[in-house]
């Protein structure tokens, strides 16, 4: 699913028309990690579609398949992290503006509750543990500010600063830390 050709519009259609989705759109369920590795491979078709068909010039269909991850995979049942980027990006190419600003403000609003939760434990160990997901959101929050800033909408670039406040300022590069 990741290398070769890609018949686009078969792939499309199965995607669109074929595949079952359950009741992940529906219901508040819990998917169970075993089944991450199937969805990780159906992400990566439709991501990968997505992309081809920007890259073909079909904005249109970029944008659907996009939105049809979105659909199919709701927060709800899928919590946003910076995995879910690239999907943003491609709405952010295909001018979905709408569709931009609704996900960029749930990945933030997640985003900001997971690092006040980082922010908020004071046992080393614990800080450890979860220093590399604290770190994969803090760049996140890069990538949150920058979309932000495509939509050309001052006043969403705004709320999208205010809500990730201290987490975006970028640390001051100090040489005496690299003695």
């Amino acid at each position: 699913y990741g290398y070769g050709d890609m018949d686009l519009n078969k792939t499309y259609d199965m995607i669109m028309n074929k595949w079952k989705w359950g009741n992940f759109d529906q219901k508040h369920l819990f998917v169970d990690r075993s089944y991450m590795a199937e969805l990780q491979a159906m992400k990566l078709v439709m991501l990968r579609a997505a992309i081809e068909f920007e890259r073909a010039g079909n904005k249109k269909r970029a944008v659907e398949m996009a939105n049809k991850y979105f659909a199919a995979f709701p927060n709800m049942n899928f919590p946003y992290d910076y995995g879910i980027v690239p999907f943003i990006n491609v709405l952010v190419q295909g001018e979905a503006w709408e569709d931009v600003k609704k996900h960029t403000s749930i990945l933030a609003t997640e985003t900001r509750q997971y690092l006040d939760f980082y922010a908020s434990q004071t046992d080393p160990d614990v800080i450890n543990n979860f220093k590399q997901d604290e770190q994969a959101r803090m760049s996140t929050v890069q990538d949150i500010l920058e979309i932000a800033k495509k939509t050309g909408d001052p006043a969403f670039t705004k709320k999208m600063e205010d809500l990730m406040g201290e987490y975006s300022k970028q640390p001051e590069i100090n040489p005496q830390n690299f003695q």
